[in-house]
């Protein structure tokens, strides 16, 4: 199982899942997961599951540093033209190396 950090919970939500979990004879985390559960299950069924997507270049320029770190040159026209879909994730290929040694 993963581990997920939430900080920074309002007050009334957290009230409101302490009280959710007595009545319910869980413990919080359990709760949560729950409730996580329950709501990915129905975002399937109406399928509104997060779409993979390609981003535009104002996005792109927003996630740069907010803009203030420059990028390649030709990165967004290399990232629009789809040359990287379908890439190998670095991590993956980092393992590989460690593996061949």
């Amino acid at each position: 199982m993963s581990t997920l950090v939430i900080k920074s919970v309002p007050k009334e939500i957290h009230q409101f899942l302490k009280d959710s979990a007595r009545a319910n004879r869980r413990s919080l985390t359990q709760e949560v997961i729950t409730l996580l559960e329950q709501l990915v299950t129905s975002l399937k069924k109406e399928k509104k599951v997060p779409v993979k997507r390609k981003l535009t270049p104002e996005e792109m320029k927003l996630l740069t540093f907010s803009g203030r770190r420059k990028l390649v040159p030709g990165y967004l026209e290399s990232y629009a033209a789809g040359a990287f879909a379908g890439g190998t994730d670095s991590s993956v290929m980092i393992s590989e190396e460690r593996d061949a040694r």
